[in-house]
């Protein structure tokens, strides 16, 4: 059985007059996110393993430059991705 793996993305997306998902970008940290065009800005947490892939994803969206205690399905948002947007914030 393969070792689970946590990894994570912050996400870009961009959003139509009507509110809908019209494209979305991926990159590595807040601040090039944030450098980023789009209506809002989603740290994923993924969580899988090499022999069955994905098993489930989480999202924590930004909200006045900053995250939520917990990503969407409850788990925790760590301290070091709300200190990374906290500096993307203060650079600004």
């Amino acid at each position: 059985m393969a070792k689970k793996e946590t990894k994570y993305e912050w996400r870009v997306n961009k959003r139509d007059e009507h509110g809908d998902c019209i494209d979305i970008d991926f990159f590595d940290t807040y601040a090039e996110a944030l450098a980023e065009q789009g209506t809002d800005i989603e740290l994923t947490r993924i969580v899988g393993d090499e022999d069955n892939g994905i098993h489930y994803m989480e999202y924590a969206t930004v909200t006045n430059g900053k995250l939520p205690e917990h990503y969407d399905e409850g788990g925790k948002v760590n301290k070091a991705h709300h200190a990374e947007v906290a500096r993307a914030h203060k650079a600004a």
